[in-house]
């Protein structure tokens, strides 16, 4: 006979692994973006570091990674980036990137 703890367990395994997000798609596939980066300053949101404008006037926000950016503050790059909100904005901001790759351009 199947207890109700056991119903509420399984039910708990069911909805933890259906609203499981697979990140691993957009991790390894990046945009490439070229702009001029900068400093992102003071926001009402508290994440990102730099700003990326496009050449279209796009603002992509950065992250710090393991990427040194700040030799390319205020140079036009080509920068391979990926999103890391994925549709979540925690503090309802713009979406924050990571940088896969940069160079001067």
């Amino acid at each position: 006979m199947i207890t109700i703890k056991q119903t509420l367990f399984v039910s708990a395994i069911i909805l933890f692994t259906s609203c499981h997000k697979d990140r691993s798609a957009s991790i390894t596939d990046g945009i490439n973006v070229t702009g001029t980066l900068t400093l992102q300053g003071n926001t009402t949101y508290q994440y990102g570091a730099y700003v990326l404008t496009s050449d279209g006037g796009i603002k992509y926000i950065l992250e710090k990674g393991t990427i040194d950016l700040m030799p390319y503050i205020g140079t036009h790059v080509k920068i391979n980036i990926v999103d890391v909100t994925i549709g979540h904005n925690p503090e309802n901001g713009p979406d924050e990137y990571n940088t896969l790759s940069v160079s001067a351009d």
